[in-house]
């Protein structure tokens, strides 16, 4: 007698082996590795060029503010010589800066007219803000508002607010969340110290050109650069060294506490008085926060260099390995330089 088993046990199910699991893991974590820096990659490129939008949307902004004033705005500060409801084109300055200027060019005009009336009436100052000053700033709504023309996609305090830490300046924000900008306006390679060390300051051809305060000897010549604190003013005719050769905008990487804190003189909220560097330092250099305010340098979260915005609108991608006699020559808007090598 045939004795017949049952099909369904002759076709018993089995599960993976362990062996044939890990084959299956390791595959997936290999398919993983590969495609995700793929994915960085074009998220980077997709970053990258939103950065160049944004700062050839401020380039717009600059040639349209100087086509009604026949002057680019000024850098920023906290001089006693601006008057609020002077308006947009005062030539004073004061504790706003050029991205306040620019925002009836941004589409951010309530923006500006909103942060007016609230300071409107304020005493200026050219050290320590007043108490009533501060407070008045400090109430302002705006100092939270994240305006992404001014915000690099790749930086990561991009679209979050930033607590600020409590030292010099930053004292008026201390412990309070404000927003951040990624873009900073180029001084040239003028900065504040007497000798920046960074040459022999007998040297014509000498890196840091020793203005003081990116002001300048006198508040009538302003700063070597593009923008100067205080009150002065470039126009077009003023860059003689050509429009396509000078910086006017580049990008600025946070500057970090020994706590992992957004540092206190990395002067980076959107509104801040101070709101320019020196070239002198070069691209992504990095230095140490004691240099605070004059010594961040341009730099960026794009690998290999940083954006920058000429004065004739035009935006380059500036490797950190360029020449720094070229940086800073670059960053010069009128002393007849030729450029030491090609950038």
């Amino acid at each position: 007698m045939i004795s017949h088993v049952p099909k369904s046990e002759s076709r018993r199910s089995r599960g993976f082996t362990l062996i044939e699991l890990l084959v299956v893991i390791a595959i997936i974590a290999i398919l993983i590795a590969l495609l995700v820096p793929a994915v960085q990659k074009v998220r980077e490129a997709a970053a990258r060029t939103q950065c160049v939008n944004n700062m050839k949307q401020i380039g717009v902004a600059l040639h349209n503010y100087h086509g009604v004033f026949k002057k680019f705005p000024f850098g920023g500060s906290g001089d006693a010589n601006y008057v609020w409801s002077g308006g947009v084109g005062q030539t004073g300055a004061s504790w706003n800066n050029w991205r306040v200027s620019l925002c009836p060019y941004i589409e951010m005009e309530p923006t500006y007219k909103a942060i007016q009336s609230g300071m409107t009436g304020q005493t200026e100052f050219l050290t320590s803000p007043p108490a009533a000053w501060k407070s008045a700033f400090q109430a302002l709504p705006d100092n939270k508002t994240m305006i992404k023309v001014y915000q690099c996609p790749s930086d990561p305090f991009a679209e979050r607010l930033q607590v600020m830490a409590s030292a010099g300046w930053a004292l008026l924000y201390s412990g309070n969340q404000i927003a951040l900008a990624s873009y900073f306006g180029s001084a040239g390679p003028d900065q504040n110290y007497n000798n920046c060390g960074v040459c022999d300051t007998s040297n014509t051809t000498c890196l840091c050109l020793n203005q003081g305060n990116f002001q300048g000897a006198t508040l009538a010549s302003g700063s070597s650069g593009f923008f100067s604190l205080r009150a002065f003013n470039t126009a077009v005719r003023d860059i003689t060294d050509g429009t396509s050769n000078t910086i006017a905008v580049g990008e600025e990487a946070c500057v970090k506490d020994a706590n992992g804190n957004l540092y206190a003189g990395a002067f980076r909220q959107w509104m801040e008085p101070f709101c320019l560097t020196s070239a002198v330092w070069g691209i992504n250099k990095g230095q140490p926060v004691t240099y605070g305010y004059y010594g961040q340098g341009f730099g960026s979260y794009h690998s290999g260099g940083a954006n920058f915005l000429l004065a004739d609108g035009s935006v380059r991608f500036i490797s950190d390995g360029v020449n720094l006699m070229t940086f800073t020559q670059l960053a010069t808007k009128g002393r007849g330089e030729t450029l030491a090598t090609e950038f």
